[in-house]
């Protein structure tokens, strides 16, 4: 029973880690095309 209880735990934590996920993408692509990603890649390979 206690096994189980931990099972159920470790899965929400992978579901709301997807939810979370899904959501920082969804958030990029509204905001410009990872408009703020490019700008990150062109600090790092630019100095």
């Amino acid at each position: 029973m206690h096994k189980r209880g931990v099972e159920l735990t470790l899965q929400t934590i992978v579901i709301a880690a997807i939810l979370l996920v899904v959501a920082v993408v969804l958030i990029a692509i509204f905001t410009g095309k990872f408009s703020w990603f490019n700008v990150q890649i062109s600090e790092c390979s630019g100095d």
